[in-house]
């Protein structure tokens, strides 16, 4: 991935060294090993806690409230499991987008700050026309950019 500047983007989604390499326009290839922290990232669960507003036509708002304590990553990626059909996520105010196809992966990014933070799930089910909350995770990962 590539941010806005042109810089690529790493991801570890664990700790300790990664290698990567890439090659110049003159075929001369680079390669750089890189240290992540030690401390291991734990994916977070959000299982207890959640509002649910039905709406119309087969759908529900979620919403909770968690605290983020893990400093040391650069973020996380918000995954569902169990859940189908159209998700759309906010998080603290701010929209993330809507996915209509697995896997249902939404990246945190600036809106997952230190301390408290509110999610907001809105899921329309149109094929058992039941909305239910699957499983909610947060998986945090370090960040490079190069």
């Amino acid at each position: 991935m590539r941010d806005s500047g042109g810089s690529i983007i790493l991801r570890k989604y664990s700790p300790g060294a990664f290698l990567y390499s890439w090659a110049r326009p003159d075929g001369s290839v680079i390669g750089k090993q890189e240290n992540t922290p030690l401390a291991q990232l734990m994916p977070v669960r959000l299982h207890e806690g959640w509002s649910r507003t039905p709406i119309e036509p087969n759908g529900a708002t979620y919403k909770i409230r968690f605290d983020w304590r893990q400093s040391q990553a650069a973020s996380a990626v918000l995954a569902t499991e169990g859940m189908t059909e159209v998700i759309h996520v906010k998080l603290n105010g701010r929209n993330l987008g809507m996915r209509f196809t697995y896997p249902f992966r939404f990246d945190l990014g600036a809106a997952l700050r230190p301390g408290s933070n509110e999610l907001e799930l809105t899921h329309i089910e149109r094929h058992t026309f039941t909305s239910k909350l699957g499983e909610i995770w947060l998986r945090p990962y370090y960040e490079l950019r190069v």
